[in-house]
C-alpha cells in the first residue's frame, strides 16, 4: 500500500494513496499560528461542555527542565498563546482525540502527540501533552527526508540525514531529490499507541525533496 503525506502551513495534510511507498513533501511558508482545528466529522468521542474547558488551567510557562523532551509530558499548552519561548509552527489532526503540533524554541525544536480533553467556547482545543521528542534542525547538507522507501510505518515518519546539493537529483519511487546518507534521526508515530517510537533505517533510502528553495 502507497501512503503520501503532504504537509501544508499552517495545518498539515496527511494524505493516503495507493502502494508501498511513503513521501513527505514540504511546502515553505511562513512559520504561523495554526487555526482553531475544527471538530472532525462522526467523532465518537464524547467531550466535557465547553462551558467547563473553558476553565480549565493552561500552562503560562514552560517546564522547568526545559532542555529534556519528557519534561513536557502532561503539560497543558494554548495553542494560539504560547509561553514566552515557545512558538507552535504547525499543528495537524493524527485522529479525532490526538493531534501532533510542531514546537520551535530558541535552541531546538520539538515535536508534540497531544490528547484533545475537551473544547472550549470558542471552538478552540484544550489539549494534554502526551509524547514529545527533541528533532534536529536543518541546515546546508542536512535536512529532514522528504521521501523514504521502504514505507513500514503506519503513519508519519521523522527521517533527518547529510545529502549532497552538488550532486545530480535522483529518483526514487514517484520523488526526485537528492540521495540521502548519514540517517541519523529516525522516529516514527505509532498511530496504535500514540506515542513517538524508533524507526528501522536498515536498508531505507531518502531524499531530500528538491523545492524551488533548495
Amino acid at each position: 500500500m502507497r501512503r503520501t503525506f503532504r504537509f501544508f502551513v499552517p495545518l498539515l495534510l496527511i494524505v493516503l494513496s495507493a502502494c508501498g511507498t511513503f513521501q513527505v513533501e514540504f511546502q515553505p511558508q511562513p512559520l504561523a499560528t495554526p487555526s482553531t482545528l475544527p471538530q472532525p466529522r462522526g467523532s465518537t468521542v464524547s467531550f466535557p461542555p465547553p462551558e467547563e474547558c473553558s476553565q480549565l488551567p493552561v500552562d503560562a510557562l514552560p517546564p522547568a527542565d526545559a532542555d529534556t523532551s519528557e519534561s513536557y509530558i502532561g503539560h497543558h499548552y494554548d495553542q494560539q498563546d504560547m509561553p514566552d519561548g515557545m512558538v507552535l509552527t504547525r499543528s495537524d489532526a493524527l485522529s479525532d482525540e490526538y493531534i501532533w503540533e510542531w514546537v520551535s524554541r530558541p535552541e531546538f525544536d520539538l515535536e508534540f502527540i497531544s490528547q484533545i480533553i475537551c473544547r472550549k467556547l470558542d471552538g478552540s482545543t484544550y489539549n494534554t501533552v502526551v509524547d514529545a521528542i527533541r528533532i534536529p534542525r536543518e541546515r546546508p547538507g542536512y535536512a529532514r527526508a522528504g521521501y523514504c522507501l521502504p514505507d513500514r510505518s503506519s503513519g508519519p515518519i521523522i527521517i533527518y540525514g547529510k545529502y549532497d546539493q552538488n550532486q545530480p537529483q535522483v529518483t526514487l519511487g514517484s520523488a526526485e531529490g537528492w540521495s540521502m546518507f548519514g540517517l541519523d534521526f529516525s522516529q516514527h508515530i505509532d498511530l496504535q499507541a500514540m506515542r513517538f517510537a524508533p524507526y528501522p533505517t536498515d536498508g531505507l533510502q531518502c531524499l531530500h525533496v528538491s523545492t524551488p528553495d533548495s
